[in-house]
């Protein structure tokens, strides 16, 4: 499912955040998830646009997240958001999926206060973006 290789991007990304990126980890997290070829398709092609894309997608986060420096938002909210973003820039999903699969990893790997956090720099990115 979709789902779960979201959560070896997300696994990825967080364990990039404190050491070089490891291909060998994403090879080991996508066989443990038992992942069929189209799904490891999915999560390497938005690995990559993360990858791409993060220091604009840090900018964006900076700039919605009032008060607060990037370094002080959770890693693992900034990975949430790494990837909703990224999802929605993609448009290959609706952006209420993009987001909810976001928050779901939010309420799986984070804090019950992110959640809001998170929810509203999405939010403010759709309205801003005038997405909705």
């Amino acid at each position: 499912m979709r789902k779960d290789a979201r959560e070896v991007v997300f696994k990825v990304l967080y364990s990039e955040l404190y050491t070089s990126a490891d291909e060998e980890l994403f090879s080991e997290l996508t066989k443990e998830a038992e992942l069929n070829d189209a799904e490891v398709k999915f999560a390497a092609d938005l690995l990559e646009k993360v990858r791409s894309g993060k220091e604009k997608l840090d900018e964006t986060i900076g700039e919605l997240a009032n008060n607060y420096s990037l370094e002080r938002i959770y890693p693992t909210d900034r990975c949430a958001l790494y990837i909703g973003l990224t999802e929605i820039n993609g448009g290959e999903v609706p952006f209420i999926v993009a987001i909810d699969e976001a928050l779901n990893l939010c309420k799986k790997y984070s804090t019950p206060e992110s959640l809001g956090f998170v929810n509203g720099i999405f939010a403010e990115y759709v309205k801003r973006n005038k997405i909705a």
